[in-house]
């Protein structure tokens, strides 16, 4: 990110300076995903931020997406707390880890809270199992999307905020053309590009009698 000059003090560039500030706060270095993505994810955070809109995330594993939501949406909306250090009410940011059954209850189960701006950060879209109730399939994501969108509409909801490894077209294919539209109204979306940048363990196999590494940084 460039450095913010007295001449670049529009909205949109506050933002995206709040968001670089924001990810370096957490730890969440150009490293971790590559320049061009940790650039794009900023940019997105402050058009969402201008637009009142939430945050989807797409992209490889391993390429900083759930690091970076957490990062900017626990620093702007402290998940998990009532209020900030100012003593002051927050919004709060409701965690959803889908690959987790226990979570997956909770978001189908989940309501607003009449009175209050909150907020959801799904986490991992597309690793869920699809409920069976009955010998009828139910997909707990699109039925949350369907009704997130009804209650923003409403204006009963804060924003949402959705990493997933699927594509665009995979996403239409899991959850239907109707739920991912809707999605695609309430979210701005970054597509974030490249391999997994996780440093892989070593890897050690034996071959011919002699151990060799295989994978992996020394």
């Amino acid at each position: 990110m460039k450095k913010q000059t007295s001449d670049d003090n529009s909205p949109l560039a506050i933002a995206q300076h709040r968001a670089a500030r924001l990810l370096r706060y957490s730890g969440f270095r150009a490293a971790i995903s590559g320049q061009a993505n940790h650039d794009a994810i900023c940019v997105g955070y402050a058009h969402a931020a201008i637009h009142g809109a939430g945050l989807l995330l797409t992209g490889n594993a391993g390429t900083g997406k759930t690091l970076a939501a957490k990062s900017l949406f626990a620093k702007s909306y402290h998940i998990r707390k009532e209020r900030d250090d100012a003593g002051l009410p927050c919004q709060q940011v409701y965690l959803f880890e889908l690959h987790s059954g226990e979570h997956l209850t909770r978001l189908d189960n989940w309501e607003p809270t009449e009175g209050r701006t909150e907020n959801v950060l799904l986490d991992d879209v597309g690793v869920e199992e699809i409920a069976v109730d009955y010998g009828q399939r139910r997909d707990t994501v699109a039925s949350f999307i369907n009704r997130w969108y009804a209650w923003r509409t409403a204006d009963k909801v804060g924003q949402i905020v959705i990493t997933t490894n699927l594509t665009g077209r995979q996403l239409v294919d899991r959850y239907g053309s109707r739920s991912i539209d809707r999605l695609m109204e309430l979210c701005v979306t970054v597509a974030l590009e490249g391999k997994s940048r996780r440093q892989t363990l070593p890897v050690f196999a034996v071959r011919d009698g002699k151990l060799d590494q295989v994978a992996g940084r020394a």
